[in-house]
């Protein structure tokens, strides 16, 4: 378990450093919180603002362990209300929960894609093949990038770059016999999905343009997502439209209203000093 933490110095620099980089013998709330605590206390660390982590049940009950040691320690005096908003769930992790529930509707395509990327990555004969190809039909220069598909960023890269050697890949199932008999092969008893075809490739270009709404954000999460999917459920497309809405619906489950927002986030972002009371005027 990796434990950060972050901080204002008396020049009033806000930094980030790891404190803790540990193993941690199981996930049980109990656990995390009694290495949290530990990490604590070797730093000499007697007051907390919040925690953020994601939405397990077992981050709960650590955040709460760790909220009753202090609170025995120092009483009041070493949380804010009592700990009441200590828990920030991460931003990070409810992007990826919003977008991993849409994605799921597209789960064909995008698996075509994997595989025929998984092929060209696994071995350095295929990937010379594959270049030479890239060559024959004047695609850019580079290399396709396989994902990691609970991570949809990275099936957003992988996708990006896939697209822009789509000839390549068509040059693939002309001249590369294996390639063919690759998709011909069973996995977990079931064929394997592709090669990737016009449809798959369309779809594609698709998923790109709407997750790069998704990528921009993780780059600077701000109140922009939500108009964004208020845009994309208005789209023609209907594939688009109805992915934005059960997006919409889940980003709402978090960050939408006052009575579900962590009022610290507000309190925090108005001693920002890049953000005062814009983010403070949003949400009221």
């Amino acid at each position: 378990m990796v434990i950060t933490a972050h901080f204002i110095d008396s020049d009033w620099c806000l930094n980030r450093r790891i404190i803790s980089f540990s193993a941690i013998e199981d996930h049980r709330g109990k656990s995390i919180g009694k290495k949290i605590m530990a990490c604590l206390q070797d730093w000499g660390i007697e007051r907390l603002f919040a925690i953020t982590v994601d939405n397990a049940t077992a981050n709960d009950s650590a955040v709460g362990y760790v909220t009753m040691q202090l609170l025995s320690w120092r009483n009041d005096d070493a949380l804010v209300l009592a700990g009441q908003y200590m828990h920030v769930r991460c931003c990070a992790h409810i992007l990826n929960l919003i977008v991993v529930s849409g994605l799921g509707e597209l789960h064909a395509s995008v698996t075509a894609i994997r595989n025929a990327v998984k092929y060209v990555r696994s071995s350095s004969m295929r990937l010379r093949t594959f270049k030479q190809c890239a060559e024959q039909v004047n695609c850019p220069k580079g290399i396709v990038v396989l994902d990691c598909p609970t991570r949809w960023n990275s099936t957003y890269l992988m996708l990006m770059t896939a697209l822009k050697f789509q000839a390549a890949f068509d040059r693939m199932a002309e001249v590369d016999k294996p390639y063919e008999a690759f998709f011909a092969e069973k996995e977990n008893n079931v064929r394997r999905v592709g090669p990737p075809g016009p449809d798959d490739w369309e779809s594609a270009e698709r998923i790109v343009k709407f997750l790069k709404v998704f990528y921009d954000a993780t780059l600077l999460f701000s109140a922009s997502l939500s108009s964004s999917l208020i845009a994309l459920q208005e789209s023609t497309d209907p594939w688009v439209s109805s992915m934005a809405y059960s997006m919409r619906e889940k980003f709402d489950k978090y960050w939408e209203s006052t009575g579900k927002i962590n009022k610290m986030l507000i309190i925090a972002s108005i001693l920002d000093p890049q953000a005062k009371m814009d983010f403070a005027k949003h949400i009221f």
